[in-house]
């Protein structure tokens, strides 16, 4: 419509040499109309302005020009396995102490079951810099990954709940503690919404500070989480971004401190070493291949999620017999659900759509993705995304979506990105236009495409690279891979000396040094 004035002022102009008056009034009372109606909007709904980190959030001086290898962190690397391991399978049943699984022999006295009470009660009392919350209902390997990378790099423990809630007998004075009695001070690290009970019980000391890592993307978090955090941890940008943003709006940004600390993941080419083909752990490893980039075939992971882009992904490969072959590994729950029906038919007849369902352990997976050469990755949305964050620890071609923090895992640096809308989901407190109360007003967190946006990245990809560019891209990101996790393990230091200048009534700067 715009266009369309401009092009008849420009032709009455060259007719007549003036607008005629009657066209003129009619334009000029038809802005005037939509700026009362624009002026008329709340002030909300204008888009915040969102701030670029700080030279200090990237850790100013911090030296990343040399570069690493997996030698170089081969020692933490293997000691997440083991704590990642540990959270699968005894976080139910144990205390797990940050020092298990730091040597081959796991250190088991670093982990303390729930039926020996004197061990409990004295490792309860020997309150470390920062805790580490397990509630019963966070299960899963994508939190394990973070209860493993914070419980490690905070020199940590992982306490269930009911460690929590258990009461002892202290054998100086009789009386009955709790571990709220026993570290009322020590800062609590909670995962997005999973305390909301704790948070609210009368039970917590008024000392006691609440860190928080969200993920921003899930629907629970809310108003109250972000009020109520002390020190937030961001693992991306984009986190830290929209909630300085938000409490600038909405509260007073000089109570909380939101600190940027990037991440990392187990990796899976360090895990699929580490095991045979048996289960002995630490034995000689599966022969691991050198990744193949002459020999096009993708892989995509959709595991159990429904935020993987797997939809797309099918209409994508199925629509296009001549693309290479694609492995398809899917929960096989969420494929009965989801795609049987649909799709069921075309992949049965399909040449280059392999399908492989199951429910997957963290071993399986990690000898998939230690191998594959190139990852779909098209993500609707992500808090982090540890399945693309081991696809760059792996030494493999990523093609994601355009968005946060998909983009801030790949860019063209490291990768390629599909073309991709950005759009709002009104039930996220920090996605763009929240129904409810408190509303970032901003850009969108969830990533649009199609398969048509799939297939073009695809093709250009083979049109426009030749193996040796794909594997300098895969390079890169593995690089980046290393560096963030000695970044993310530098700044857990400075967390750590945080919450000790906090605990002596200091306040420190957090930034992470050379």
């Amino acid at each position: 419509m715009v266009k369309w004035y401009i092009a008849t002022e420009a032709a009455m102009k060259r007719r007549h040499g003036r607008w005629h008056p009657v066209l003129a009034g009619l334009l000029l009372l038809a802005c005037v109309s939509l700026w009362l109606q624009w002026s008329e909007l709340p002030s909300s709904r204008f888009a915040v302005h969102l701030e670029p980190l700080s030279p200090e959030d990237e850790g100013a001086g911090w030296r990343r020009d040399t570069p690493l290898t997996r030698a170089d962190i081969a020692d933490d690397l293997r000691h997440m396995v083991r704590l990642h391991d540990a959270c699968m399978t005894k976080a139910e049943s144990h205390i797990i102490t940050w020092r298990h699984g730091i040597d081959q022999d796991h250190n088991n006295s670093a982990l303390i079951p729930r039926n020996d009470t004197k061990r409990l009660y004295n490792e309860l009392k020997r309150c470390p810099d920062v805790d580490v919350y397990h509630p019963d209902r966070c299960m899963g390997s994508g939190y394990c990954e973070d209860f493993a990378a914070f419980t490690k790099y905070l020199e940590s423990r992982i306490l269930p709940q009911w460690a929590i809630n258990m009461t002892f007998v202290d054998p100086a004075t009789g009386r009955s503690v709790s571990y709220m009695d026993l570290c009322p001070t020590t800062p609590l690290l909670v995962f997005n919404h999973y305390a909301d009970d704790l948070l609210t019980s009368s039970l917590w000391p008024t000392s006691k500070p609440v860190y928080l890592m969200p993920n921003i993307e899930m629907h629970e978090l809310g108003s109250f989480h972000l009020r109520r955090a002390d020190v937030v941890l961001c693992r991306t940008r984009v986190c830290v971004q929209h909630i300085r943003a938000w409490y600038k709006q909405y509260d007073d940004p000089q109570k909380h401190k939101v600190v940027y600390t990037r991440h990392t993941s187990t990796d899976p080419v360090t895990r699929a070493r580490m095991a045979t083909p048996g289960g002995a752990s630490d034995a000689k490893g599966w022969e691991i291949s050198d990744k193949r980039f002459e020999d096009l075939r993708f892989l995509h992971t959709a595991g159990g999620s429904p935020y993987k882009g797997t939809t797309e992904v099918l209409d994508c490969w199925l629509s296009k017999p001549q693309l290479p072959p694609l492995d398809l590994y899917i929960h096989e729950d969420r494929y009965n659900a989801s795609f049987q029906s649909t799709y069921g038919g075309f992949i049965a007849y399909s040449k280059n759509v392999h399908l492989h369902t199951g429910n997957f352990d963290a071993q399986s997976f990690a000898q998939v993705t230690a191998q594959a050469a190139y990852f779909l990755g098209p993500s609707v949305q992500e808090g982090y995304g540890h399945y693309l964050n081991q696809a760059r620890a792996s030494g493999g071609l990523i093609i994601t979506t355009d968005v946060p923090p998909m983009n801030e895992l790949v860019d063209n640096t490291t990768g390629l990105l599909e073309r991709t809308r950005r759009a709002i989901d009104p039930h996220q407190l920090l996605g763009g236009d929240f129904s409810g109360p408190f509303s970032l007003h901003t850009e969108g967190l969830v990533a649009v495409t199609d398969g048509l946006d799939i297939c073009r990245a695809v093709q250009e990809m083979i049109a426009g690279t030749d193996a040796v560019k794909r594997r300098v891209l895969a390079q890169s990101a593995q690089q980046r891979y290393f560096q963030d996790t000695r970044f993310f393990a530098e700044r857990m230091k400075q967390v750590k000396l945080h919450a000790q200048d906090t605990s002596r009534g200091n306040h420190p700067a957090l930034r992470v040094e050379a």
